[in-house]
């Protein structure tokens, strides 16, 4: 039977801050795996080993690898607060659909090595996003435990983001068709304009 459904599959992403463990991020991430794979297609999620530490080379590894692995899909995990401008500059180069999720902490027992402040983080994220002018979907409650954001990586909600994002982009190609259409219009009274008074100049010196 012909299925006119696309195949998602998500790439896993984790980043990290230099003054954080970045254990702390790649544990997270293992944890999100699998519970992901604990409820779903194991199929449809791949862990990119590549943890993104403040770094654009980092940033380069880890873009190659997931596209090496077929995935067509990116999931930006903050497992502590993240560097803002090489998750963001992946997002960028990234030809796909794109969610950030962060981590919640599992305990108040331990803040020293195990605090991560991933929600932070998101507001930074969300930050440089709209600074760089990029699309990215951010779910409404993006921090959570494994379980939680497992769920919001889960394929369903992917195929829903994909909606989205070509509902933003069918969007933008109206407005720009739009704001040419108007261009258009401003050009052309604006030469009807200076066609009137090159005429009522005429007629005066006449």
């Amino acid at each position: 039977m012909f299925e006119n459904i696309p195949k998602v599959k998500v790439g896993i992403v984790a980043v990290s801050r230099d003054c954080f463990p970045e254990s702390l991020s790649v544990n997270r991430r293992k944890a999100l795996v699998d519970a992901y794979k604990a409820k779903y297609d194991p199929e449809d999620i791949y862990e990119c080993p590549v943890c993104i530490v403040e770094s654009e080379i980092h940033m380069v590894q880890a873009l190659e690898d997931i596209k090496k692995e077929g995935c067509n899909a990116l999931v930006v995990y903050l497992g502590n607060f993240g560097p803002e401008i090489s998750e963001t500059l992946l997002a960028k180069h990234f030809d796909g659909p794109k969610m950030f999720v962060a981590a919640a902490e599992e305990t108040g027992n331990n803040l020293v090595s195990g605090r991560g402040d991933a929600y932070c983080g998101m507001l930074n994220a969300s930050y440089n996003l709209k600074l760089r002018n990029l699309k990215a979907y951010i779910p409404e409650y993006p921090v959570g435990t494994a379980e939680e954001v497992a769920e919001e990586t889960a394929t369903e909600e992917t195929d829903e983001t994909v909606e989205e994002a070509n509902a933003d982009t069918a969007e933008d190609a109206v407005t720009t068709e739009e704001t040419v259409e108007e261009a258009a219009e401003a050009e052309e009274a604006a030469q009807t304009d200076a066609e009137e008074q090159t005429e009522a100049e005429g007629e005066k010196e006449e």
